[in-house]
């Protein structure tokens, strides 16, 4: 269903010159924020990462709990990138729906 409606929303249209220009402003903005947000939690995921893994051959913890850091770590992030991405891409739109409706 999100699929459907990211498609949706591309399919709109996405304003005037000056609305798309200033969206891609938005937009770049946007990833500039995201990608210094990701070096810093990525310098924090590493180390907590290391620490869990050690805990989990020490035998002080599931080896399962790595494992699941990770993974969950790794999906929040695409998570977050794709939710970025659709929200910028979607910013100009809005503008649009709500000059016209």
């Amino acid at each position: 269903m999100a699929w459907v409606l990211f498609r949706m929303m591309r399919a709109a249209p996405a304003g005037n010159d000056r609305m798309q220009e200033i969206a891609q402003y938005v937009r770049e903005g946007a990833f500039a924020y995201l990608r210094r947000q990701y070096r810093v939690v990525g310098i924090v995921f590493a180390v907590l990462a290391i620490l869990l893994t050690a805990l989990a051959f020490m035998g002080i913890q599931n080896p399962f709990v790595p494992v699941a850091f990770l993974t969950g770590g790794l999906f929040s992030g695409i998570c977050g990138f794709i939710g970025m991405n659709t929200a910028t891409l979607a910013s100009s739109r809005t503008a649009e729906g709500a000059a016209t409706r």
